[in-house]
């Protein structure tokens, strides 16, 4: 008996490369809750990119293909307090996240960005 190889079909890979932009890898940081004991600890991640339009934003973070993600995505300002750009903030950008794809050693994010330039953004994780 011979089998032949058949593509799969149940995937909706994007026909044309240049729909969606494939942005570098980054590295995934943890949050840290304040020191209060009435503070549970959990696996939070994030990781702070530049983006617009439709993207796809690889994440190293410890996950694996079977762990369960969460994420949502916010744009950044810088704080007035510190200087440091880590003011989340409702701007007019319509922005969602589409799809996440856990893997082994990080997550793949879609999302979605609806303005005409780079913004900073945080993509924030809780993962199980």
């Amino acid at each position: 008996m011979t089998t032949t190889a058949t593509k799969y079909e149940g995937s909706s890979e994007p026909s044309n490369s240049s729909t969606i932009r494939i942005l570098p890898p980054v590295d995934g940081k943890r949050f840290e809750p304040a020191d209060d004991p009435g503070i549970v600890r959990s696996s939070a991640w994030f990781a702070v990119i530049r983006a617009r339009w439709n993207f796809i934003q690889q994440i190293r973070i410890p996950c694996n293909h079977n762990s369960v993600v969460m994420a949502s995505i916010t744009e950044l300002r810088p704080n007035p307090a510190t200087g440091l750009l880590d003011l989340p903030f409702i701007g007019a950008a319509h922005m969602s996240v589409r799809s996440v794809a856990p893997q082994d050693g990080s997550v793949f994010v879609n999302g979605y960005i609806d303005w005409d330039r780079d913004l900073d953004i945080r993509i924030s994780m809780f993962i199980a």
